[in-house]
């Protein structure tokens, strides 16, 4: 596979990046053409447009690379220790200015419940022109048994922010697209609400007027937080138009 270069992809208007946990020897990881080379970043500061998927993409571009652990606590939270810096692709271009939460890699056997109720089985539209999307049971149905004990689940391969458990993110300039529909049910304990309802899984963002007095803006930007090939293709590719259309021309 050719060398990923600002020179590369300066040639073309918009990149689609895709990137995913289990990445082969052929791809080039996602960490090392951003964190180590600043490529992506560059990119965008250029004007360049990015649309990105994959899931759990922040943890591929937090100082601490590869940690699937969550929460990820925001910089500015009243946390001790943030794991992710204000100057970070992540808080800086991608906008994610609060926790990045989702389904733990390593829990303990008391934490497996919790883990089996919040795959991810579906999208909520957060922007009213955007389909519902449904996992399709095809590629992977939730409700087949794994053991005696548990149910396969949805999809843990996901990330979102929010700002709290209760409080819808707002940035200006950022328009949130997707919210998740995670299981919330187990085999053996019955209902569990996982509590990601208010996360942001899928979002958008276009510079603001602030941005060009600041100097700080950038090419438009979509990020899908999870691997849409999961979920029905009828309604992937009407959410892939309605963001190809928006990426290209900025029109809603």
């Amino acid at each position: 596979m050719a060398e990923v270069t600002l020179e590369s992809l300066a040639r073309y208007s918009t990149v689609i990046w895709h990137s995913q946990v289990s990445a082969t020897v052929s791809t080039q990881p996602l960490w090392e053409v951003q964190e180590s080379r600043s490529i992506l970043s560059s990119y965008l500061s250029g004007g360049g447009r990015l649309f990105m998927t994959g899931g759990r993409l922040s943890s591929f571009l937090v100082e601490r690379r590869g940690d699937f652990g969550y929460p990820k606590a925001a910089p500015g939270r009243g946390k001790d220790e943030a794991d992710f810096s204000t100057d970070s692709f992540i808080y800086r271009f991608l906008k994610i200015r609060s926790e990045v939460v989702s389904v733990a890699t390593h829990g303990s056997q008391s934490e497996l419940p919790q883990r089996e109720a919040s795959g991810l089985i579906g999208l909520r539209p957060l922007n009213p022109s955007f389909p519902e999307i449904e996992i399709d049971p095809v590629y992977r149905d939730p409700y087949i048994l794994e053991d005696k004990f548990r149910f396969r689940g949805g999809i843990v391969d996901w990330e979102g922010f929010r700002s709290s458990p209760r409080l819808p993110v707002e940035i200006p300039g950022l328009d949130p697209i997707y919210a998740p529909i995670t299981m919330d049910t187990t085999l053996r304990y019955g209902s569990i609400r996982a509590g990601y309802e208010n996360a942001v899984v899928a979002w958008r963002y276009q510079s603001t007027t602030a941005d060009t007095m600041e100097s700080t803006q950038q090419g438009r930007t979509v990020v899908l937080d999870f691997q849409p090939y999961w979920f029905r293709a009828d309604q992937v590719e009407e959410a892939g138009r309605l963001i190809a259309d928006w990426i290209v021309s900025g029109s809603p």
